[in-house]
């Protein structure tokens, strides 16, 4: 072997290979935190950092997410960056300095890191003009009078999740103390089943495994963008059993919506052979309007088959792409949605006073009656819908977002360089008390029309905002409002600690409650 001697030292090939990588990452590290880049992310205040751990050990330390931020926003203040490992993030939780990116047409582009948790052809990865082009095929699927025809899916599914609340308290009429969370989730599923794939209902087993698959993907998530940063070199996670379960939960997705689709293709095929061998009834003007067509109740399309209607002059949406979109609405919605109902259920349940007010409304408008909530009796369920913006407030589905710069922007009185991940802190956001006073209290008055006068058009953005917001804002109110307004009809909540301040919940992904955080007392409405 060769020996390279050196003032009675010896080096061999190997050490003298490891002795040189070294030196020359030192040195690239070296030039690279004198960069730029790391330069102006270092200008901003932040958390204390080690060497190569960056503010790991803080996110780990802490059983939560929202206390952490809670605590760096205090010593900080409302922008700040920290570093995961070699990865920096800065945090922007100011109405003020968040409008500067969100409104901002060249700061659409979602980070890299959302590719580990979405489908990889959907609408929350795309950019730039790839994503414009997307948005523009798929907004016709939620025109406002398509989500209307959905209406009545919404109505039938939360009247039968009233009734299986019923069904558990049994023929007396006393009280029961309820996990509220599994009956939503299971009503948010149904209601997207239906409505985003045409199909009737789907089993408790079907419910749970695609419940578990979704935590699964959002804990992975977790894993490798925040707790183990350096699982997001994919030959490293690829040696890892979070790859395998990942692998296992994305085969189950892709295998579920192309069962789906197949289905569907092979149902249009047999109902357009039916309308062509059948008579057809001679129509008075041959210019039908599509949109009156795809509204008639017989003739209502899923969003499944308006993607496929679509697709027939835009091949790109192969079905593949289709499959990912679906997988996407169906993730999205059934998180804003279950989540948003058991958290107003919850807040109703420690403040009776509102869930007086809130009932009293349905009362005047249904009497007791058990008709379906049409359009009209939304637009007078006022009382309502602040208490869903409220709750929205303190307990967003989607606390945390992000946004890749594409290039350099000025917030405030820091420049922000190309290439960097900004984290926009919705929970954070909408709990400043220079909007909000008092900002932790449950206070509905805040959203009435006189409130509201003045206020910062990004204070509040359950829905994300600007030209990249949530595309399914709609459609989640339309199902927020009348599966609550179906559910408050004929139930009453309670709290067994009506004095205890509110708890903290887990946060993942989502802001989803602890186990058994949302077991109410739940009674029958006494009829009147």
């Amino acid at each position: 072997m060769l020996d390279i001697s050196w003032s009675g030292w010896k080096w061999s090939p190997s050490l003298l290979a490891m002795t040189t990588l070294a030196g020359l990452l030192a040195g690239y590290y070296w030039v690279w935190s004198r960069s730029r880049f790391v330069r102006l992310i270092d200008a901003l205040p932040g958390p204390k950092t080690f060497p190569l751990l960056g503010n790991v050990l803080d996110l780990l330390k802490y059983s939560t997410d929202r206390r952490l931020c809670v605590d760096w926003i205090k010593q900080n203040g409302y922008i700040f960056r920290v570093w995961i490992g070699y990865y920096p993030a800065v945090h922007v939780s100011h109405h003020e300095l968040l409008e500067q990116i969100l409104s901002n047409q060249n700061h659409i582009t979602n980070p890299i890191e959302y590719k580990l948790i979405f489908p990889e052809n959907c609408l929350g990865v795309l950019a730039g003009d790839e994503w414009r082009h997307r948005r523009r095929l798929l907004t016709p699927a939620f025109h406002f009078k398509i989500l209307d025809g959905f209406a009545s899916t919404m109505n039938e599914k939360s009247m039968a999740s009233a009734a299986k609340v019923e069904e558990i308290l049994g023929p007396s009429a006393g009280s029961k103390e309820i996990d509220v969370f599994p009956i939503m989730v299971k009503l948010a599923f149904d209601v997207l089943y239906e409505t985003s794939m045409g199909m009737n209902t789907w089993s408790e087993q079907d419910t749970n495994t695609y419940a578990e698959s979704l935590e699964g993907m959002e804990h992975i998530f977790m894993e490798r963008v925040v707790r183990k940063p350096w699982l997001r070199i994919d030959w490293i996670y690829k040696f890892t059993s979070l790859y395998r379960k990942q692998m296992q939960y994305s085969s189950f997705f892709n295998n579920f919506t192309e069962k789906v689709i197949r289905e569907r293709r092979e149902l249009q095929k047999r109902n357009a052979a039916e309308k062509h061998s059948s008579p057809q009834p001679v129509l008075n003007n041959n210019n039908v309007d599509e949109e009156d067509m795809l509204t008639r109740p017989k003739e209502r399309l899923a969003l499944l088959d308006l993607l496929l209607k679509i697709s027939e002059e835009n091949p790109e949406l192969d079905d593949k792409v289709i499959g990912d979109e679906i997988s996407l609405f169906i993730s999205a919605g059934y998180d804003s949605s279950s989540v948003a109902i058991t958290w107003f259920l919850y807040l109703i349940a420690k403040h009776p006073e509102h869930q007086k007010l809130v009932t009293d409304e349905l009362d005047l408008i249904f009497g007791d009656s058990d008709r379906p909530v049409t359009a009209q009796d939304l637009t007078r369920l006022k009382y309502l819908e602040c208490c869903i913006k409220e709750t929205l407030r303190l307990y967003p589905s989607l606390p945390l977002m992000a946004r890749y710069l594409t290039e350099e922007v000025q917030v405030g009185d820091y420049t922000l360089p190309k290439g960097l991940t900004v984290l926009i802190n919705i929970y954070m956001t909408h709990r400043n008390p220079e909007v909000y006073p008092d900002p932790d209290a449950f206070k509905p008055e805040r959203f009435l029309p006189e409130n509201c006068i003045g206020r910062h058009p990004y204070a509040f953005i359950p829905f994300s905002a600007g030209p990249r917001n949530c595309i399914g804002q709609k459609f989640a109110m339309l199902e927020i409002k009348i599966s609550l307004a179906n559910i408050l009809r004929r139930l009453r909540f309670s709290h067994s600690d009506m004095s205890g301040p509110l708890e903290i919940s887990t946060m993942q992904l989502t802001f989803k409650p602890k186990d058994n955080q949302c077991k109410l007392i739940v009674s029958k409405k006494i009829a009147q």
